[in-house]
This record gives structure tokens, C-alpha cells and sequence, in this order.
């Protein structure tokens, strides 16, 4: 499908969730962190006392689903993830999801 995935959740988080790039159902909805990782991330967060829908916001560094399997270098995913980042209030807490 190749929908744009920009991202989900408040932008003046506490908590920021960083992936790698969309998988099947993001691509189809939209938004990062639906599919069946994403559905555990939330659990997860939620039995921590995380309020996900208010308290952390979702993104990929790369905003559609690639073609094929994504293996990026972690030098460059990083490069990718910081220069996001910097968009970002510096009151956030980073948490790198690969």
C-alpha cells in the first residue's frame, strides 16, 4: 500500500518510541506501533503505569514500509533517529526500539 507513517500519540510526551520503519498493519492504518508488537509494547506499558495514548509518542525513522527486508547499519538508523529528535522538546526521555 505504501501509506505515509508519521506517528501517534502526544508530541509533548515524557516518552518517546523510535522503530525502525512500518510493518504490514501500520503501513494499512497509518499509524507505528499496531501490529502485534505494537498491541505488546502497549500492555507492557500499561502493567509499568505508562499511560500510552498520553504519555509517549510513536514514531519509525523511516516513514514508509520499505519493499523488501530493512537491515540499515545502526550508525545510520542512529544518524536518522537524533536528527528526529531535535524536532522534539529536550524535556523527552528516548527509548530505541529496533
Amino acid at each position: 500500500m505504501k501509506r505515509l507513517v508519521i506517528g501517534r500519540g502526544s508530541v509533548f510526551a515524557d516518552l518517546l518510541v523510535i522503530g525502525e520503519a512500518p510493518g504490514a498493519q501500520e503501513d494499512l492504518e497509518g499509524k507505528p506501533y499496531v501490529g502485534k508488537s505494537g498491541k505488546l509494547l502497549n500492555e507492557l506499558l500499561v502493567q509499568a503505569g505508562i499511560d500510552y495514548k498520553k504519555d509517549v509518542y510513536f514514531c519509525n525513522v523511516i516513514k514508509c514500509r520499505p519493499p523488501f527486508f530493512l537491515n540499515l547499519f545502526q550508525e545510520k538508523l542512529l544518524e536518522s533517529s537524533q536528527s528526529q529528535v531535535r524536532l522534539i522538546p529536550l524535556k523527552m526521555d528516548i527509548l530505541l526500539v529496533i
